[in-house]
């Protein structure tokens, strides 16, 4: 992974090595990695569909923690209002949002909820532009997801489900 200096756009930093399969598995080798995210207090999340693996960096690169036992994972994003949970985009054969409770001291996650989103195919609409960005905003009193790539999509995220709410730009047509 690179890191560039966002006032300059010279590359600042480097971590992480290439992992393959042979070998021994360590917490500097990224095996797959398809979705990284900031949390709030700092820590880069990873994202390894591989291994399903979710990897856990200092902000000085360093690994931190490493939580196993999701399923196939495109990508992972930090809840900015509350740093243990972290939602992923589960691979295209589950076809779901999962959100997870982290417990930093352990190394274990919890999956607290579950949703699929709709269409022929669960989250196909999402997982093209969950590499590109998506995000957990709270605003107003609700959590939304919001996800962007040829389009942006806000989806409002309540116990039972995630509801559509906004889908703004050309590629998609609203049926």
């Amino acid at each position: 992974i690179r890191v560039f200096s966002s006032l300059t756009g010279q590359l600042v930093s480097t971590f992480g090595d290439s992992g393959s399969l042979e070998g021994d598995v360590t917490a500097t080798k990224l095996y797959a990695p398809l979705g990284i995210d900031v949390d709030s207090s700092g820590r880069i999340l990873v994202a390894e569909s591989l291994l399903h693996r979710l990897s856990i960096f200092s902000s000085s690169f360093v690994p931190d923690t490493a939580i196993y036992g999701g399923n196939s994972v495109y990508a992972a994003f930090a809840d900015p209002a509350q740093p243990e949970r972290v939602y992923t985009i589960d691979s295209e054969s589950q076809g779901s949002i999962r959100e997870y409770n982290l417990d930093y001291t352990d190394g274990t996650w919890t999956v607290s909820a579950c949703w699929y989103v709709g269409g022929p195919h669960p989250t196909r609409d999402l997982i093209a532009s969950a590499t590109q960005g998506t995000h957990i905003r709270h605003i107003g009193g609700f959590t939304y997801l919001i996800s962007y790539a040829d389009t942006i999509k806000v989806y409002r995220i309540d116990a039972a489900r995630m509801t559509p709410v906004a889908i703004i730009g050309s590629r998609f047509r609203v049926q």
